[in-house]
């Protein structure tokens, strides 16, 4: 009989999750529409070392109580795959809990979002061979998509799945995860009209954004001193370069705590793999005082230009400044 650790029970949920999303007083932009002042991340987020191999093995290394999902983003013109930590409801297996926030929850990053429509009924199961077995109604597919869109939506599943199943532990360490598609419990269905679900999945790597910070996530709260800017990042010929700028005071994010223009606060080239980190990854310290802060990290391209551009806005405050 296998262990309840390696092989979960495939169950249908029939209601929707009641996801609650702390917000800050107020949700004013803060510079434009692609990025607003709903400052809702958690404090306390996963540890730096939280990496993006492409099976996700790497993933195992997050804080367990917070699940991975993966969102749509927009850079240099293409649609990719990014990566948040959530504090989700807890549906009682790992994967569905992920699963369950891809589906009918909202990313902290307000210039991410899903290709999924919201159902309520996942279900998962993993078997000693690392394939995830996902079952889905069929109303999470009902939009209409290209098939560069139908395949980057069935890969927030695979992300998810994956990642959510390595954070918590449940793969081997003998194949990579893949996951099985099933829509309304047939594996025979084509989703959005140009993908078949019959084999089992694995990642596409090509669809990952080419760089993301991982810590300060969007809308998070750092106490005054030492924030790390974390994250992971392909090469690039001129590199990787960051940039921390105040863009208001550290009241609770409404327009009038906005300053009239940025101000610089440090920079530089991102030292990529440095010490114990993977290849991929980066960890730069920044000091900073109380204030409303945006992280930029970006690659330059063979022609000096900007590519590969990540931003979060988050806040840097004590306790008694936020009033809690």
């Amino acid at each position: 009989m296998e262990s309840t650790h390696r092989r979960r029970k495939l169950a249908r949920w029939a209601a929707a999750s009641s996801l609650c999303v702390c917000l800050l007083s107020a949700c004013a932009p803060v510079e434009s529409a692609s990025v607003s002042a709903r400052l809702s991340a958690p404090a306390t987020l996963a540890p730096s070392g939280v990496g993006s191999s492409a099976d996700g093995r790497e993933e195992d290394l997050s804080a367990r109580q917070l699940s991975p999902v993966y969102w749509v983003g927009t850079v240099d013109g293409e649609r990719r795959l990014y990566r948040e930590f959530t504090h989700a409801h807890d549906h009682g297996d790992p994967v569905v809990t992920a699963l369950q926030h891809l589906l009918n929850g909202m990313p902290y990053d307000s210039g991410y979002s899903s290709l999924l429509s919201p159902t309520p009924e996942v279900g998962a199961s993993i078997d000693a061979d690392n394939v995830i077995t996902v079952d889905i109604s069929s109303d999470a597919f009902r939009r209409s998509l290209d098939a560069a869109d139908a395949r980057l939506a069935v890969q927030q599943i695979v992300y998810t799945a994956t990642a959510a199943a390595a954070s918590a532990g449940l793969l081997s360490d003998e194949t990579s995860p893949r996951v099985r598609l099933l829509v309304d419990g047939r594996s025979d269905r084509m989703v959005y009209g140009h993908l078949r679900t019959d084999e089992p999945m694995p990642r596409i790597p090509g669809l990952r954004a080419p760089i993301w910070i991982i810590e300060p996530q969007f809308g998070s709260l750092r106490s005054p001193g030492t924030v790390h800017v974390t994250g992971v990042g392909i090469d690039y010929p001129g590199g990787l370069h960051w940039r921390v700028e105040r863009i208001g005071s550290a009241g609770t994010g409404t327009e009038a705590d906005l300053l009239e223009e940025p101000v610089s606060v440090d920079g530089g080239v991102v030292d990529v793999g440095r010490g114990d980190l993977p290849e991929d990854q980066f960890d730069v310290p920044v000091v900073l005082d109380e204030g409303l802060y945006r992280v930029s990290v970006w690659g330059e391209d063979a022609d000096g230009g900007e590519a590969g551009l990540d931003r979060k806005v988050f806040r840097v405050a004590t306790e008694q400044a936020t009033g809690h």
